[in-house]
C-alpha cells in the first residue's frame, strides 16, 4: 500500500510539473507575441507572420515602406532597418517609393503564412537601378536550440556567382567549405523558403571569393557571432566609382537581435 501511495504521489508531481511547464509557456507565448523576437511562439511556428524592410542599395535613394498601400517606415537610408513587424496572414504587398513621394521604385507580393518572417531587401538592380529582393524565411529552429541562424544573399550586380565562407578562428581558407556556393545576383542561400543555416556561435571572419575561387574578393576582420543570434549577410557594390568596377563590394550584416536592427558594414581586414 505504501508503494502504491508513493506512486501515485510521483505520478501526481510529475502531472504538477508538466501542468506548470504549460502553463509556464503559454504565458510566455502570450508575452511574447510579437513579430521577430525568437519567443517561444517563433520557434513553435504559432507567431504571426512578420516582415522586415532593409534598405542595402549604397548611395541609392531614400525610401518608403509601403505595406498593402499603408506606409509602414518613412525615410529609409542604406544600411537603415525598419525591424520585424507582425502582419496578417493574406495576400501581402510590399513596396518601396522615392521618399516622400508617390513614385513606385520597386514591389513584391506574397502569401504570408502563419510562422513565417519575410525579408524585403532593396537592392540595387543591374546598373544600379532600383530592384528589391523578397526572402521567405519558415524559421524551423527548435524549442531549446542557443545556434545562430546565418542566411546570406548577393545584391552586388557587378560580381558574378559568388562563394560566401563563414570561418571560424580555427578554420582556414584552403581548407574550408563554402557556407554559400555558387550564388548569384539577387539570390539569398538558402534559398527564399528554406531555412536559415545553424551555427554555433564565437568569432568569425566573412570571407566571399568568386565562385570556385580561393582567391578572397573580400575578407572581414574577425567579429563575434553570437548564440541565438540571426544574420543576413549581404554582399553589396561598393560605393561611387568602385560600384561599377567588377568584384568591388563590401559586405553589411543585419542581425535581429540588435535592439535597433539596423545593418552594419563588417570591417575588411586590409
Amino acid at each position: 500500500m505504501k508503494h502504491a501511495n508513493q506512486d501515485n504521489k510521483h505520478t501526481f508531481i510529475r502531472w504538477a510539473k508538466a501542468i506548470a511547464l504549460i502553463a509556464g509557456l503559454g504565458s510566455v507565448l502570450l508575452l511574447s507575441a510579437c513579430g521577430g523576437d525568437d519567443g517561444p511562439d517563433d520557434r513553435l511556428g504559432l507567431s504571426k507572420p512578420a516582415l522586415r524592410v532593409i534598405h542595402a542599395f549604397p548611395n541609392g535613394p531614400q525610401i518608403d515602406a509601403l505595406t498593402n498601400g499603408n506606409v509602414s517606415a518613412s525615410g529609409l537610408s542604406y544600411l537603415a532597418t525598419k525591424a520585424y513587424f507582425d502582419i496578417d496572414d493574406t495576400q501581402t504587398t510590399v513596396s518601396a517609393n522615392l521618399a516622400g513621394t508617390s513614385t513606385q521604385v520597386s514591389t513584391a507580393s506574397f502569401k504570408a503564412a502563419t510562422g513565417h518572417k519575410y525579408t524585403y531587401a532593396f537592392v540595387a538592380g543591374t546598373s544600379a537601378t532600383n530592384d528589391a529582393v523578397l526572402i521567405d524565411d519558415p524559421y524551423e529552429k527548435g524549442l531549446l536550440s542557443d545556434k545562430a541562424r546565418v542566411r546570406t544573399l548577393n545584391a552586388a550586380f557587378n560580381t558574378g556567382n559568388v562563394d560566401i565562407y563563414v570561418l571560424k578562428s580555427t578554420d582556414t581558407l584552403a581548407g574550408a567549405t563554402p557556407m554559400a556556393s555558387a550564388i548569384g545576383f539577387k539570390t539569398a542561400y538558402p534559398a527564399s523558403g528554406a531555412d536559415s543555416i545553424d551555427l554555433d556561435g564565437g568569432q568569425v571572419t566573412v570571407v566571399v571569393t568568386d565562385a570556385g575561387s580561393k582567391t578572397p574578393i573580400f575578407t572581414s576582420t574577425q567579429t563575434s557571432l553570437d548564440n541565438n543570434a540571426d544574420w543576413l549577410i549581404t554582399v553589396v557594390p561598393q560605393q561611387g566609382v568602385a560600384a561599377v568596377t567588377p568584384d568591388q563590394i563590401k559586405v553589411l550584416v543585419v542581425k535581429t537581435n540588435d535592439p535597433n536592427n539596423a545593418g552594419f558594414e563588417l570591417t575588411p581586414a586590409s
